[in-house]
């Protein structure tokens, strides 16, 4: 039986464990039942109050000279107990699905998210901001100015602004579009879920990684004792692929997940129609609101600005990136031929040689080389890092506790002024109840953000699936769960060092789509710095470095096969434009797309379009460039360390103040079109992520082969 909020719930102080902003959240008195009424109680509290701060508004005979003092400020007093509850709730949900379990999180999910989206479509919000931003626009600050411009903008996306008749016709199309979106959520999920292949033998458990065997255990208890369940959630699917012997079972595990949702499986799963009608829907939504397409409605608040300058972009990086491939396969199929390999290579055999050729051409072996990156050793490097950088004090605080005994957690202080700035905590270790996701590379969850008008200081939670600790070892780290420790810190960076005096524009608030994910990509950049490498690693018996010709080979790790992988991402991006500029089938625009980008022969059985899950279902239709143009924000910015020399201590710690108090302080509160301009001093250079990437010339990566001892 599914479980509800109580219409009625019992008298619950507003002060209590989870919702307080001056104070840490006490877990050990959180239960299911507290956070449903509190989070419920908090909602009714501030759902009643803005729509009486709304009453009062309307009633007024005289416009209200000081819009942010008499409402954006009591607005968000009212807000903030309400959402630091639904971020220790979000928080408890991904890190101990026992404690907030789905069926319960889902629940009050809807229910947040109704409350939430009130302000964005009040008919007087829209009236007061846009008369304040007609009448009295010079007014105000930058800051000031982007939060009228985005409840505006959210307003004018709820149908204000429109005729009687449009309005109703807007909302008819949202509610469709929302219909289809559940629909097909709801079909992906089944179809992950119900594909079970089960291996029982002991084999298995020798030559994959844990993080699979622990996403395919059927006693997650104990992964390595089998048997195991291989599904079609892209965590377990992408590492199969990797490390299954059999070409046979690669081919038949890839074909069965781009068949997924298509008319060759279960006739029920078939998302042609939802796919279909989402694009109908969202073309009707953006005629509605006067945009020939609904990539033009997105572009409205994207940092690249118009439908041109993308597709000229990704035309521009496409070219040297397609060598780079050509030269990429080439080496791929010279090496898989001289270890006895008679067949073409093929989309299913393309992960599987990759891992291969990086163990034995470069000696980067992950099941081997995470000996060298203790979880400890790691976070040390790391903070050291972001001290040196941004000037500032990264202190554990042992006395604080969290959800379960393994949690840390940690504040952050400015170094001259030893300013309070915030605090995360991090969750580490692969739990039973934890939820990993579909793709299973961690979550960054901001449980509060920063307020200047509450007083508010930000928070937030890492929470990760690494590998415990043992009896005579330390968690150890692959190098892919190093990486996705740098990006999950980049975030919590930009949550934790905004500046802004409200919440709208805190942290990644209001920051472009296409913006947003540059801190996380720019802390990436660093993990392929030979001295950032050394600082984090060391063997976790001996403490001896990483034997140099291997290190030399990780420093170019992000570069191996980048043509491939770049290539690739340009195409999903082209086929995420075509299938909302046009009402061209998809088979159609793949047909036209594909060859332009990719040089593998496309299987007949491959319908990765209606797969394509972060457009369909997500929230990226439109902007899947996103990725690539974040991409190409942190590659700039770091080509400016890169240029002033690593080793010049003085001008790094220089740089790194300036990333901090341009772009991370700034938050959403102006564009970081404007932002980058105050950091860079010039407009952004696509070909710096050619240049990261070493794409711009003839010549591939220099990776050193050297013979040398095998890593213990």
């Amino acid at each position: 039986m599914a479980a509800s909020i109580p219409e009625t719930p019992e008298d619950v102080s507003t002060n209590s464990e989870i919702d307080s902003t001056e104070n840490l959240p006490d877990f050990s008195k959180i239960t299911p039942r507290s956070c449903t009424q509190i989070v419920h109680t908090l909602a009714q509290q501030y759902d009643v109050g803005f729509w009486d701060l709304m009453q009062h508004l309307k009633n007024k005979e005289h416009k209200d000279e000081n819009i942010f003092k008499n409402v954006f400020q009591p607005l968000e007093v009212l807000a903030q107990p309400f959402l630091s509850a639904w971020g220790v709730v979000r928080c408890l949900h991904l890190a101990n699905i026992e404690l907030m379990p789905m069926n319960l999180f889902y629940v009050i999910s809807d229910r947040v998210l109704q409350v939430r989206n009130d302000k964005y479509n009040s008919s007087v919000m829209y009236s007061l901001c846009t008369e304040a931003l007609k009448e009295r626009g010079d007014s105000f600050t930058v800051e000031e100015k982007q939060i009228l411009d985005k409840f505006v903008w959210e307003a004018e996306l709820n149908g204000w602004g429109l005729d009687v008749e449009n309005r109703v016709k807007l909302l008819e199309t949202l509610n469709l579009m929302e219909s289809h979106r559940k629909m097909y959520s709801a079909k992906m999920d089944y179809a992950q879920n119900m594909f079970r292949q089960v291996i029982d033998d002991r084999k298995f458990a020798e030559d994959c990684p844990l993080d699979l065997l622990r996403n395919t255990a059927v006693k997650r208890t104990a992964p390595l004792e089998g048997p195991w369940v291989i599904n079609l959630k892209p965590c377990v699917v992408t590492r199969y692929l990797e490390y299954c012997v059999s070409r046979e079972s690669r081919k038949h595990i890839w074909c069965t997940f781009y068949q997924m949702l298509s008319n060759r499986g279960d006739h029920r799963l078939n998302a042609n129609t939802e796919v279909k009608e989402l694009r109908k829907t969202r073309q009707q939504y953006a005629e509605i609101l006067g945009y020939p397409s609904y990539v033009h409605l997105t572009m409205k608040n994207r940092m690249a600005e118009s439908v041109e300058n993308v597709q000229s972009v990704l035309s521009e990086i496409l070219e040297p990136a397609k060598e780079a491939q050509e030269k990429e396969i080439y080496e791929l199929e010279k090496f898989a031929y001289a270890n006895d390999f008679r067949s073409s290579l093929e989309l299913w055999d393309l992960r599987y040689w990759r891992r291969l050729h990086l163990k034995n051409v470069y000696d980067i072996d992950e099941l081997t080389l995470k000996d060298y990156f203790p979880l400890g050793q790691v976070l040390l490097g790391l903070m050291a890092l972001c001290e040196q950088l941004f000037g500032i004090v990264i202190e554990e605080i042992p006395t604080v506790e969290g959800w379960n005994p393994d949690v840390r957690y940690f504040k952050i202080s400015d170094q001259k002024t030893k300013e309070y700035l915030g605090g995360f905590y991090i969750d580490p270790y692969a739990l039973p109840q934890k939820e990993t996701g579909p793709l299973d590379v961690g979550h960054f969850v901001a449980m509060k953000p920063k307020s200047k008008i509450c007083n508010s200081l930000p928070l937030s939670a890492l929470i990760f699936t690494f590998t415990p600790p043992d009896v005579d070892k330390p968690s150890l780290l692959y190098f892919r769960e190093v990486v996705q420790l740098f990006d999950k810190f980049g975030q919590m960076l930009q949550h934790t060092l905004t500046d802004t005096t409200h919440s709208e524009v805190s942290g990644s608030s209001n920051v472009e789509w296409d913006a947003v994910g540059m801190t996380s990509h720019f802390m990436r950049c660093w993990l392929f710095e030979k001295g950032t490498l050394e600082s984090i690693s060391g063997h976790y018996e001996t403490g001896e470095s990483i034997p140099s010709h291997v290190l030399d080979n990780l420093c170019n790790w992000n570069r191996y096969g980048a043509g491939v992988r770049l290539c690739h991402e340009i195409y999903m991006s082209n086929l995420d434009l075509q299938l909302h500029l046009t009402n061209e089938g998809w088979f159609k625009i793949v047909q036209d797309l594909w060859p332009k980008h990719l040089l593998f022969q496309q299987s007949e059985v491959d319908h990765h379009p209606l797969g394509f899950q972060d457009v369909m279902s997500g929230p990226w239709a439109g902007c899947f460039y996103a990725g690539i143009w974040s991409q190409m924000l942190a590659a700039d910015v770091f080509t400016a360390f890169e240029e002033a020399g690593f080793s010049n201590h003085e001008e790094m710690n220089a740089l790194g103040r300036r990333y901090r108090s341009t772009i991370l302080a700034a938050g959403g509160s102006r564009s970081t079109k404007e932002s980058f301009l105050r950091f860079r001093g010039r407009d952004l250079k696509p070909q710096s992520l050619l240049k990261v990437l070493q794409l711009t010339s003839s010549t591939s990566p220099a990776f050193a082969t050297d013979p040398a001892p095998a890593l213990a």
